[in-house]
């Protein structure tokens, strides 16, 4: 009978170790799910500032331009 409650133990505890290291790669592939959406952001909002930089770069050499036109007009 020992032995026998034993192995309903030894059962039990089994099952349980499996369902938790079960949840841990769940858990796992959740984190890693979840810093690669971050990783994502992370370089989706450079990728916008640099869109940012290189339109005000652009736009701020277009007014230098016209400056220097005018300037050599009026010269």
């Amino acid at each position: 009978n020992d032995v026998k409650e034993e192995h309903i133990g030894r059962f039990w505890h089994n099952l349980l170790r499996e369902k938790q290291e079960s949840e841990l790669i769940t858990l796992g592939n959740e984190m890693k799910h979840s810093q690669k959406e971050k990783d994502l952001l992370v370089e989706c909002t450079a990728l916008q500032h640099a869109k940012l930089l290189y339109a005000t770069a652009h736009e701020a050499g277009k007014q230098s331009q016209i400056a220097q036109q005018k300037i050599t007009n009026e010269l």
